[in-house]
């Protein structure tokens, strides 16, 4: 794991750089902030939350650059029971006026990500017990 020095990126980022605004769910959020503070605990370790998603998309872009795999989003199909679909609904109408940018999509992905997160520490968990 790569240490970025504060003063670098403090005086780099407000002087020559760009702003761009990412909305990430509060999922999301919540686990990037558990990691830095997990991280804190380490000598060396330590670093902000900007230099820390900043060194995330640099090690993205030197993957996609020694690849020659292109990503590809891949399409699942849904079938949902009435009363499942308008529990979506309802739900997205609702985020729509809290949140300009919700989508049936955004829930459904969000509700995946939670299931693969939250049955993962299980699997885990089950597998440090396993003999």
């Amino acid at each position: 794991m790569e240490e970025y020095s504060n003063e670098q990126t403090d005086k780099s980022i407000h002087t020559k750089s760009t702003g761009y605004n990412v909305k990430i769910s509060s999922n999301l959020d919540k686990r990037i902030k558990q990691h830095l503070l997990k991280r804190k605990a380490f000598p060396g370790m330590k670093g902000t939350k900007q230099d820390w998603l900043l060194q995330a998309v640099k090690d993205k872009l030197q993957k996609l650059e020694r690849s020659e795999e292109i990503p590809i989003e891949k399409s699942i199909t849904l079938y949902f029971d009435q009363n499942t679909l308008e529990q979506i609904n309802d739900h997205v109408d609702l985020n729509k006026r809290l949140k300009h940018n919700y989508s049936k999509k955004k829930l459904i992905i969000e509700a995946i990500n939670e299931r693969l997160e939250s049955e993962e520490k299980e699997l885990n968990q089950l597998l440090k017990k396993k003999p």
